[in-house]
């Protein structure tokens, strides 16, 4: 059985071909593989987007990173030996779960992250669902139960962060 120790939030600003040269450099290290988590679903509002980011990564979550991070599990397949296992990072999902769950399935997802924090967090600083979408608690943890479950369908991995108060 392989283990992987590391994922990426994969907020990648450059071209193609650098992304390439990153493959290769990490291959040349003697990476085998990693779990790339990709947001492939936000709000239109960044103001909704930072409440469920830490503070210290605000910067670098903008709707262009966003986008090009969309576009860029594409060209994972152009990872040369490197096993890139793609993850959907699920917590901006809101309605019509598990159609959509289904969906990045078919695109090659094979994981689920998801983050769980009904409110504020100062220690993350995350502002929270309850801020970021209007949720109350329980909205929240319906809706989270839903992903749960519907990321139990077929063969998946799942990684959830859970704020427990």
């Amino acid at each position: 059985m392989k283990f992987y120790d590391a994922h990426i939030h994969f907020l990648f600003d450059h071209s193609e071909d650098e992304l390439e040269d990153t493959f290769a450099y990490l291959e040349k290290i003697g990476l085998a593989g990693f779990v790339s988590i990709v947001i492939a679903e936000y709000p239109s509002n960044i103001k909704s987007i930072q409440d469920m980011v830490p503070e210290a990564y605000h910067q670098d979550v903008t709707f262009d990173s966003l986008e090009r991070q969309k576009q860029a599990w594409l060209q994972f397949r152009r990872a040369g030996n490197l096993e890139i296992l793609l993850y959907l990072d699920a917590r901006f999902i809101e309605r019509d779960i598990k159609e959509k769950i289904q969906m990045y399935r078919r695109l090659g997802f094979v994981g689920i992250k998801l983050l769980y924090v009904p409110e504020q967090d100062p220690v993350l600083e995350i502002g929270g669902m309850q801020q970021a979408f209007g949720r109350s608690r329980a909205e929240s943890e319906r809706v989270a139960s839903f992903i749960v479950e519907s990321g139990e369908d077929g063969p998946s991995i799942a990684v959830y962060f859970l704020k427990v108060v």
